[in-house]
């Protein structure tokens, strides 16, 4: 049965720090007694009272009906929370979240126990707020979040994110420029709106700064969450399709305390929406922050890893991820395009297509079950590929592979090496494994051996198919191209093997750990605020010109539980020509229609345009008909311009 509009009715609650700052959170409390409450608290910079607050509010609901209070709190500069917000992914958030935990548990509602939880941003928040160890804080769900934002998002291998790095930043600007959609008697929401926009006045927007640090220098270094650092007791939910995935499964491996990790076949949306292997992954985190937030009896022990097979639709447990019963084994180019047990002498040369990588999904960061990777031939027949003889029987994969690679680049050349597992069925159907990246910065023209890490991942390879390996110089639009199409030589030989190696799980050994999965309940309403949402994914080709376009998006009508109604209207469109690599470029815009509940109008409109080194953005605010806000931002290799 779906439930009537609105499910929960959010309580305001301000919270004054210190330094003068007010942070506004809202607040949910269990429909039975009067409380106290062990608390959930998240931590985002999307909203609380429109976007984020629609995005989270059937998790909501499912904690408060079992004994939870929760409150959803807007970062410091963003939503109805005043001051100037900081870089994205500043450590300082993490200060303040703390404070917000401590403030919490003192409240008469709170019993004096607290929980962090979240996703993507929230998620890294949870990890975050968790190294400062507050005193009242039990335990935390990190699902979809990463711990060093370098590698895990904006510059994967060295290669810079383009599609998602540029549709993540646009959207957030245009989120910014957007007043608060509760206003306040006093005013206030107008002050803190003055102050946002004074600050896009005056500040850099986060991601057209990314490319002034290409390198891994302090400004990554000093956002890369010590995880390590984390005593209290941490879920972690991870998907093998997310762009995050790495990050999330390198946070749980650097984790020491008490911890438990859920990985289903998921790109960045919900795992109970998701349309393979759904699971009721709301229920898992009440368990666990009932087990360490609640005097309730110990439930029984539950598996410390809970995973998807993909390829063999099975799930899995094990005591630790990789796990424990892995082997390693290593194939080799072989002559003819083979991929062979055996090291023998092979070199191939391959000139680099720049239209290679639409096949493998998109990495679109706002949740949508759509983007998964395609069927890959198409990609294949513009890469270099390596193929086995047809298996004699299952495989597993369960970890991430890696490969040594003997490459040579012409003199003065960047590159980027990226490489994909697919598995090809009887058929010639190829579906992707894993993808990893590195770039190879310009030096002399020489024989460089490198590794290249793949994204972790859980795959069966049945018997009577084939292992392809398969290596280019281009995966767009997951990662920008480079300004030209490098040739890539790539040898190997039996004293010097080029390789990828395997992390392999006996399936007959494997098959001792089935699981079954918490299916999601059916007839509830997991969008109560939304009217609608169309998500769009759209890839088209110009076979003439040889160039491709790629848009990814969504259009979504909310109607908010304080009145009024808030639409999104967000999309990125990657663009190519192959003959023009340099010339690639990212066309992002965002329209937010904001019906305050007063009946006011307002609109927010931003527009992007980036190619690889220079970015523009432009952003405009209209209430009842009238411009109030304009302005543009334009960088050049991340420095004002």
């Amino acid at each position: 049965m779906t439930p009537a509009f609105p499910a929960t009715v959010p309580e305001n609650v301000e919270i004054r720090l210190s330094d003068g700052v007010t942070i506004a959170a809202s607040l949910v409390t269990p429909p039975q007694g009067d409380g106290p409450w062990p608390v959930l608290i998240s931590f985002y910079p999307y909203r609380k009272d429109d976007f984020m607050g629609a995005g989270v509010a059937y998790a909501r609901d499912v904690f408060a009906a079992d004994g939870f209070a929760s409150l959803l709190v807007d970062i410091r500069g963003y939503g109805s929370s005043s001051g100037r917000a900081y870089q994205a992914w500043d450590p300082r958030e993490f200060d303040d979240a703390a404070k917000v935990v401590e403030w919490v548990a003192a409240q008469a509602w709170c019993d004096g126990r607290t929980g962090v939880w979240g996703s993507s941003y929230g998620g890294a928040q949870a990890l975050g707020v968790a190294t400062r160890r507050p005193p009242s804080l039990k335990a935390i769900a990190s699902v979809y979040g990463a711990a060093d934002i370098y590698e895990d998002f904006v510059f994967p291998g060295g290669c810079p994110n383009a599609l998602g790095a540029s549709a993540w930043g646009a959207l957030v600007v245009a989120k910014e420029l957007a007043p608060p959609s509760l206003p306040d008697a006093e005013g206030r929401w107008l002050d803190a709106w003055r102050d946002r926009l004074g600050r896009l006045e005056a500040d850099e927007i986060s991601s057209m700064v990314w490319p002034a640090h290409p390198g891994y220098d302090d400004y990554w270094r000093n956002r890369r969450i010590p995880v390590e650092d984390i005593e209290v007791p941490s879920f972690f939910v991870s998907g093998w399709r997310d762009l995050l995935c790495k990050g999330m499964m390198d946070a749980y491996a650097r984790c020491e305390a008490p911890k438990q990790l859920l990985v289903g076949p998921w790109t960045h949306a919900a795992p109970d929406v998701s349309a393979e292997a759904p699971y009721d992954w709301l229920a898992a985190l009440s368990r666990w922050f009932r087990r360490w937030m609640t005097d309730a009896p110990a439930p029984a022990a539950e598996p410390a890893v809970v995973y998807y097979v993909q390829g063999a639709r099975e799930w899995r447990t094990a005591d630790q991820w990789p796990p424990a019963e892995i082997a390693f084994e290593a194939r080799h180019p072989a002559p003819g395009g083979a991929l062979d047990t055996v090291a023998t002498p092979v070199s191939d040369r391959h000139v680099t297509d720049s239209l290679t990588g639409p096949e493998a999904g998109l990495w679109y960061p706002m949740g949508l079950t759509l983007g998964g990777a395609f069927e890959q031939s198409r990609d294949d027949d513009l890469s270099l590929t390596y193929t086995s003889a047809p298996l004699e029987r299952d495989v597993d994969i369960a970890g991430a592979p890696s490969a040594d690679v003997n490459v040579r680049v012409a003199e003065g050349l960047e590159a980027h090496l990226c490489v994909k597992l697919c598995a090809v069925d009887p058929a010639g159907r190829s579906s992707l494994i894993t993808s990893g990246w590195l770039r190879l910065p310009p030096g002399p023209e020489a024989d460089r051996r490198v590794k290249v890490e793949f994204y972790p991942t859980a795959y069966r390879i049945p018997a009577g198919h084939r292992l392809r390996w398969t290596v280019s110089g281009a995966d767009f639009p997951r990662v920008w191209p480079t300004s030209s199409a490098p040739t890539l030589t790539i040898t190997s030989t039996p004293e010097a093997p080029s390789q990828v190696t395997l992390p392999l799980c006996d399936p007959t050994v494997n098959a001792a750990r089935a699981f079954t999965p918490e299916l999601p309940p059916t007839g509830v309403n997991r969008s109560p605020w939304a009217l609608r949402g169309e998500p769009r994914c759209i890839i088209t080709r110009d076979e003439a010109r040889r160039g491709i376009v790629v848009t990814a998006g969504v259009d979504m009508t909310l109607r908010l539980p304080q009145g009024g109604t808030f639409r999104l209207d967000h999309s990125i469109t990657a663009e190519m020509e192959a003959a023009k690599p340099a010339a690639a470029a990212m066309r992002t815009r965002a329209t937010v229609e904001l019906e305050m509940a007063t009946g006011e109008p307002i609109r927010v409109e931003t527009r992007g345009y980036a190619v690889r080194g220079r970015r523009h953005l432009w952003g405009r605010v209209t209430a009842g008909g009238e411009v109030i806000y304009e302005r543009r931002w334009s960088t050049f290799n991340g420095r004002p311009a």
